[in-house]
């Protein structure tokens, strides 16, 4: 009986401890991320004109727009999208984020992003009845699954990464995306 009872101790912490939830990639969704893209990505982009009250005070930029990923290194991913619009004294802030895997095809040059989790987020200033935030639906999630191309590039002499939806992409056609620090 001891016996018995030592095996079933013995296979009961081997299951246990292998098969952590987490551990295990889908490999339909995910891959491990190349040494290189692992880490913070940003892009981010202004536009020239600047909107300024009565009082002069600053209000921003008639634009913005920003993108990060960060790839980790067992095939989960996390996304921030930032688009921000200024018309005289009114303001809208829209922000995105997702998470999921990634499944990189390092012979094609693409990832392709399945997000299992995000949200929306509005801020006005002027219209109120825009304001929210709310969880993506199932339906978002599945219209947010992309593949994107990506080369390993250099900007200013520090790594970059070009991201697109289009293969042979320039820097004008995608993002270029910088080691980001957020």
């Amino acid at each position: 009986m001891k016996k018995v009872f030592a095996l079933v101790v013995t296979v009961l912490s081997l299951v246990t401890t292998s098969c952590k939830k987490g551990d295990d990639l889908d490999p339909k969704t995910q891959s491990p991320a190349p040494k290189e893209v692992v880490g913070k990505w940003s892009f981010g982009r202004s536009s020239a004109g600047s909107y300024w009250d009565n009082g002069n005070d600053y209000i921003g930029h008639a634009n913005e727009q920003s993108m990060s990923f960060e790839f980790k290194k067992n095939g989960t991913y996390e996304c921030y999208t930032i688009n921000n619009v200024t018309a005289y004294s009114c303001r809208t802030e829209v922000f995105s984020f997702e998470k999921g895997h990634v499944k990189f095809n390092e012979e094609e040059g693409t990832l392709t992003v399945t997000p299992t989790e995000g949200n929306f987020k509005s801020k006005d200033n002027c219209v109120s009845s825009h304001n929210f935030k709310r969880n993506m639906t199932a339906a978002e999630l599945k219209e947010h699954k992309k593949v994107y191309y990506y080369t390993l590039t250099e900007s200013r002499g520090e790594p970059a990464i070009l991201i697109s939806t289009i293969p042979n992409a320039t820097e004008y056609d995608g993002l270029l995306m910088t080691p980001g620090s957020w």
